[in-house]
């Protein structure tokens, strides 16, 4: 709930009007995905993320070569 979706310029056009004309919906759909962005995307996070994809495509030692 961060953003709205469009297809081509006269649907982007008109997600700027709207966005534009609701002041509130637009706070919070930007409150929404700042949070997002901080939820998945913060250092720790990705880090997280990458040792987990390497733990899960690196053989382990217990496995031998």
């Amino acid at each position: 709930n961060g953003g709205l979706y469009y297809e081509n310029y006269p649907e982007f056009e008109k997600c700027v009007e709207y966005i534009l004309s609701h002041e509130a919906v637009a706070a919070q759909m930007g409150k929404n995905g700042r949070g997002f962005v901080l939820d998945n995307f913060a250092w720790d996070k990705i880090v997280k993320n990458y040792m987990a994809y390497f733990d899960r495509v690196t053989p382990s030692a217990s496995q031998g070569s």
